[in-house]
């Protein structure tokens, strides 16, 4: 009896470890799932959190700027483009060009510029425009090939000033921009602004 006794309270105590044990396993792995769970939990806001950021970055990279364009465009009117976008775009934006627009006289490939205005001229209009540049390019003095004769016909400019300009030239070459004219002694900025828009280097 007594045997039978001490066999029963060994399965007892056999019992409760093993049930100890189960509980114990289960616990931990509950812990792990909620470990797992939070770190997944963490990830995502990681995640929302950056992409936000990128968002906003390029949201800020992206600034806008206002262009004016009329004339030959099917919808004239200030247009909202990002900086750096290209005259093409801005026309695209307008409709796209009439039937007497003068496609070729516009650099459809140049970046515009905030506040700029742009005029989509028709085929006369260019020609009228063409015509113009021509004759003010004509009436231009060219500093790099006029004589002394027609330098002196510039205001500010004597004789003794025009000689020291073609002197200049046979010395140094030929002039590179219109400012470069200020090198020549005795003509500064005050001379200079009166000739810069009637002379040219071409």
């Amino acid at each position: 009896m007594q045997i039978g006794k001490f066999i029963k309270y060994i399965i007892i105590c056999i019992t409760f470890l093993l049930c100890g044990c189960l509980y114990s396993c289960e616990d931990s792995s509950k812990t792990k799932v909620s470990l797992k769970e939070d770190d997944k939990v963490q990830t995502e806001e990681l995640k929302v959190e950056y992409e936000a950021d990128n968002n906003k970055d390029s949201a800020q990279d992206n600034t806008m700027i206002y262009v004016y364009i009329c004339g030959e465009v099917e919808n004239p009117g200030v247009y909202q483009v990002e900086e750096g976008a290209r005259l093409y775009q801005v026309v695209e934006l307008a409709g796209g060009i009439s039937e007497n627009a003068a496609d070729d006289y516009l650099n459809l490939a140049e970046c515009v510029e905030d506040g700029q205005k742009i005029i989509v001229p028709s085929e006369e209009d260019a020609e009228q425009l063409e015509q113009s540049d021509k004759e003010s390019a004509s009436r231009l003095v060219n500093i790099n090939t006029a004589d002394e004769e027609k330098l002196t016909t510039l205001p500010g400019i004597g004789t003794s000033k025009a000689k020291c300009i073609i002197a200049y030239r046979e010395s140094k070459g030929k002039f590179q921009t219109i400012e470069e004219l200020m090198q020549i002694e005795g003509i500064k900025e005050g001379v200079f602004n009166k000739v810069k828009d009637m002379i040219t280097v071409k």
